[in-house]
């Protein structure tokens, strides 16, 4: 990883953890109520795109449509991603197994804990 995106990344990261109520509330929650909520509060938050999760046993997989706007839009996600484990206190990874501007249908993220 560049510098550059490693950078973006950890941008991604802080919007999850250290900005605003929403960062302060989201401690109090689990992994799994944070992402049954992620659909609604990306649609709330993003005029354009969409976002989708499928949660199983210890994992989900996040698929999102239209939103890699450029080459910093997916680091920024995962950064994103990786900031909610760490708020929510929940060990794990995340990283992006699909990418709309590579040619995928959509960019997708798989987390696991």
């Amino acid at each position: 990883m560049t510098k550059g995106v490693e950078c973006v990344e950890k941008c991604g990261a802080h919007t999850t953890k250290d900005l605003g109520a929403l960062s302060y509330i989201v401690r109090f929650m689990d992994i799994r109520t944070v992402l049954k909520k992620a659909p609604e509060s990306f649609r709330d938050a993003f005029s354009y795109g969409s976002l989708d999760v499928e949660i199983g046993d210890r994992r989900a997989v996040i698929k999102m449509k239209d939103t890699a706007v450029d080459d910093h839009a997916c680091p920024a996600w995962l950064g994103c991603f990786k900031g909610v484990l760490e708020v929510t206190k929940t060990p794990g990874t995340v990283r992006e197994t699909q990418c709309q501007l590579k040619g995928a249908s959509h960019c997708e993220f798989l987390m696991e804990w």
